[in-house]
């Protein structure tokens, strides 16, 4: 059996229809009972109708500024192996 991993998109889409459908209430519940783990938490939940009762309807993520929460492992490591060799080229 194939099993379906929601994206952030997917859960955003379903949270505007239980809006619609007045199911706020009952739509982190639900939305754990499908997709265990994988569900958006209660509070986003929360942020997300708080959003739609505001008109907000766009579910993609906005434009951030600055370093993404995500940066490559391997660049922050270089990062810091160049920092150590600038600080031990001026010791000696």
């Amino acid at each position: 059996m194939l099993s379906f991993e929601p994206n952030k998109h997917h859960l955003r889409e379903l949270l505007i229809y239980f809006f619609n459908l007045k199911k706020s209430a009952e739509a982190h519940r639900l939305l754990v009972e499908a997709y265990g783990d994988a569900a958006l938490s209660e509070r986003s939940c929360r942020e997300w109708f708080q959003k739609f009762e505001n008109g907000e309807f766009e579910v993609e993520d906005k434009e951030r500024s600055g370093r993404p929460k995500n940066a490559p492992t391997i660049i922050l490591g270089m990062t810091k192996l160049f920092s150590c060799m600038i600080m031990l080229d001026h010791m000696f």
